[in-house]
């Protein structure tokens, strides 16, 4: 994984487990549901910085980086596209009865509450432990993977080791035997010649 594309499957992976990690954190911590919006951009602005501190290798302090990176941003911006539960009053007097509809966003119906609960120490608690985590959870599935290839490397080797042993043998056996079937083939011949010797015309006389 030392190319580029395992740069970016090792960012992509920190910051995609990170914002997960981050929005069931947030909701533990007290806070409301994340919108699609707020989980959008958290990704959007910790994926590029997730490839640029992954490197050109493991290394667990550019990993706790972007985790804590993925989790602060997240924080920031989980209130972003939410739905905000919407309130009804309806109010009538009499003769004159009228009807008020008055629609407000949880983003916006107490201005104490929410920082209050941004900055709770339930809120903090509950993202230090995803991104703790989060970091355990890929430091050791990644050296699990680079093992798994390290293993894999070495049966590889092994095979073609062997394959190239056994090729550059079968040879040498072959040159071998045909000198013994050359030394074999004429001792035949010389066992089936005749015992006597040919005799050729008879003398004139």
């Amino acid at each position: 994984m030392q190319s580029r594309w395992g740069r970016l499957a090792r960012g992509s992976s920190a910051t995609l487990a990170a914002v997960t990690l981050a929005a069931f954190s947030h909701v533990a911590g007290g806070g409301s549901s994340p919108g699609v919006l707020g989980v959008v951009l958290a990704i959007g602005l910790s994926l590029p910085l997730g490839v640029a501190l992954a490197g050109r290798g493991p290394s667990l302090v550019r990993l706790s980086i972007v985790v804590a990176v993925s989790q602060a941003a997240f924080h920031l911006l989980f209130s972003l596209g939410g739905g905000g539960a919407a309130r009804v009053v309806v109010s009538g007097g009499g003769h004159h009865a009228h009807e008020a509809l008055v629609l407000a966003a949880d983003t916006s119906t107490s201005s104490g509450t929410m920082p209050a609960m941004h900055h709770g120490g339930a809120m903090w608690i509950a993202h230090a432990a995803a991104a703790l985590v989060t970091v355990v959870g890929l430091w050791r599935g990644e050296r699990a993977v680079r093992a798994a290839v390290g293993l894999a490397d070495q049966v590889l080797l092994t095979v073609i080791t062997v394959s190239g042993i056994a090729a550059t043998t079968a040879p040498q056996i072959v040159r071998h035997l045909v000198p013994r079937v050359a030394r074999i083939v004429p001792h035949a011949l010389r066992t089936a010649a005749p015992a006597q010797p040919l005799r050729g015309p008879p003398l004139p006389a």
